[in-house]
């Protein structure tokens, strides 16, 4: 008997007629028995008028079986077992696209199959994703997207935006007064002091100085009214304090009382300096006494002597 893979050549007992012909290649020692033969299958076919053979191997991609003069070819969709006895199925998860087939290839990914004999692989759909060699394809976890078919992989939301359930194909914009960094699946409010004022934001602005938000999630700030003020970021206006001023909603800072003015806190405007009291420096919070002997008019910065003192 010739060894494998290679052809006989002159007339043999095992090869009389056209035909696969059964080659013992190797003992096995199994398990359950003492020993199984493995073979392998050749094609015999006529040589010349003395009625000799030859016995070829069955290439890759083919089958050969017993009885059977010629190869037969794998369609797609199927490959040609070790011994080239059959063609076998791809399995799920892997395709041959053409004839001939000694193996199947794994699907890219971003396509499956789900049942044997592929010949080619599906596309997943937007908002999942798969592997090579993929049965099935995934659905992108929350806070992230996949909006084309085939993707290898899903991205993450960008920031301004969310998702909230799996297998999303888009993302959503944070509304007004929320923002959200990158992949999230939720947006967070904006903190008290701070707001956003259109959809998607990636941050939340500061309150500007003379403005104010108490509560979280606010999408403006409230102007201080008058007699207080605010820096920025502030969840509330203070009071202008004693000696100051302010006369305009939204100020930034107050203004102190003039000379012979005073004031108490909050207020929105100073108070002339009463009969008999004066002011001499900017800022009082209130007015002090004439010394004895002097008095002032209402208003006044200084005294002066009273008449005939």
């Amino acid at each position: 008997m010739a060894p494998v893979g290679r052809v006989i050549s002159k007339p043999s007992a095992a090869c009389t007629q056209p035909g696969s012909f059964a080659v013992s290649t190797q003992l096995l020692r199994r398990a359950r028995s003492p020993f199984a033969v493995r073979t392998q299958l050749f094609r015999c076919e006529h040589t010349g008028e003395d009625g000799s053979f030859n016995c070829h191997q069955c290439r890759s991609g083919y089958e050969c079986k017993l009885g059977d003069e010629n190869e037969d070819i794998c369609p797609a969709g199927k490959y040609s077992n070790e011994n080239r006895t059959a063609c076998e199925q791809c399995p799920a998860g892997e395709f041959s696209g053409n004839p001939g087939a000694a193996s199947c290839q794994k699907c890219p990914a971003g396509e499956y199959s789900t049942g044997g004999g592929s010949t080619s692989c599906l596309d997943c759909p937007a908002g999942k994703y798969s592997n090579d060699g993929s049965t099935a394809c995934e659905l992108c976890a929350a806070g992230e997207f996949s909006s084309t078919p085939g993707a290898a992989s899903c991205q993450k939301c960008p920031v301004g935006q969310y998702s909230t359930g799996e297998g999303s194909t888009e993302c959503l914009d944070c509304p007004a007064g929320k923002y959200s960094n990158e992949g999230r699946t939720a947006c967070a409010s904006c903190a008290a002091g701070e707001f956003s004022d259109t959809p998607g934001a990636l941050s939340c602005q500061k309150c500007p100085a003379g403005q104010y938000s108490t509560a979280e999630g606010s999408t403006k700030c409230v102007v201080c009214p008058v007699g207080k003020y605010s820096n920025e970021g502030r969840t509330m206006c203070k009071p202008c304090a004693a000696g100051e001023f302010s006369n305009t909603t939204g100020a930034e800072s107050c203004l102190k009382c003039p000379r012979g003015k005073y004031s108490h806190e909050g207020r929105t405007a100073c108070q002339p300096c009463p009969i008999g009291e004066f002011s001499s420096t900017p800022g009082a919070a209130s007015c002090q006494k004439c010394p004895a002997g002097q008095s002032s008019k209402p208003g006044s910065s200084d005294c002066k002597p009273l008449s005939g003192a």
